[in-house]
């Protein structure tokens, strides 16, 4: 769990980029995701919680002020998230796994001892640093998927 910088930025993503929104979870950034939504209600939680609203449908944000909407111009997800991230300045804001991919909720750290009998013990007996969901109780680890991720986000110019 790394943290360069804050940012306040949220998000709201159509159905469409529900990849993108694991990922900007993924960076830190706060991201409402549903594909049980239609526009409507999508348009009334980016106004409501203040969030802008990222979508590839042209119709939908063309009826939003162009500082609350982004249209996400590839198909391509690397792409998109290059898009976000240079398009709100958020290189410097970005803090790895700090949410739960899931819930879009703040992890929190924990305490070793409390998660003993909740994770594999090779992890438990590998890894010193743990942190939980407070709303769906999922614990993380910095395993091996951080450093892959990490990886990941460097060859796609992402992180730098």
């Amino acid at each position: 769990m790394r943290a360069k910088g804050t940012s306040n930025v949220k998000f709201a993503a159509d159905v469409m980029l529900g990849t993108l929104a694991k990922w900007l979870r993924i960076l830190g950034f706060d991201t409402f995701y549903s594909n049980n939504i239609d526009d409507n209600q999508l348009l009334e939680v980016a106004w409501r919680e203040k969030r802008i609203l990222l979508s590839r449908d042209h119709q939908l944000v063309d009826g939003v002020n162009p500082k609350q909407a982004l249209l996400i111009e590839s198909k391509k997800m690397p792409r998109q998230l290059r898009q976000v991230v240079g398009a709100f300045h958020l290189s410097n804001a970005i803090a790895l796994f700090s949410r739960c991919v899931d819930c879009n909720v703040q992890v929190v750290p924990i305490e070793k001892a409390a998660i003993k009998d909740k994770v594999p013990a090779f992890v438990y007996q590998n890894y010193q640093e743990f942190w939980i969901c407070p709303k769906c109780g999922q614990i993380f680890w910095p395993g091996t998927h951080k450093t892959h991720a990490e990886k990941w986000l460097v060859e796609n110019s992402i992180l730098i």
